[in-house]
C-alpha cells in the first residue's frame, strides 16, 4: 500500500522507523445507516501505541472527506494528539468543493 512505501522512503531519507497501521472506520461513517443492517466491520491494525502521537493519514483519492473524517475521529477518540491528511489526488464533482 502507498503509506508502506511512502514509510519506506521517509525511513530511508531520515534514518528513522515511521510506523504504518490500517484502521476500520464502519462505526465512525457518516453514511453508516445507509450501510446496511449488518455492516461488515474489519480488524484494525495498529501495532503500536498512538495516544499523543501527530498522526498522518495518507489516502490516494480526497472526495467528499468523509472517509478521512471518520478516520481522524477514530483516532482522535483513541488518544491521538493530532490528525493530519496526505492526500495525492482531489476529485471534485460539480461546482461543489467538499473541503
Amino acid at each position: 500500500p502507498l503509506a508502506e512505501r511512502l514509510s519506506q522512503s521517509i525511513s530511508h531519507i531520515e534514518d528513522i522507523r515511521v510506523p504504518v497501521g490500517a484502521l476500520d472506520i464502519t462505526f465512525y461513517r457518516d453514511d453508516l445507516s445507509t450501510v446496511g443492517p449488518k455492516p461488515v466491520v474489519n480488524e484494525s491494525q495498529i501495532g503500536f501505541s498512538i495516544q499523543d502521537k501527530n498522526i498522518v493519514l495518507v489516502d490516494d483519492v480526497l472526495t467528499s472527506g468523509a472517509t478521512i473524517d471518520a478516520c481522524a475521529r477514530a483516532l482522535l477518540r483513541a488518544g491521538a494528539q493530532s490528525v493530519d491528511a496526505l492526500v495525492f489526488a482531489r476529485v471534485v464533482a460539480g461546482n461543489r468543493a467538499p473541503i
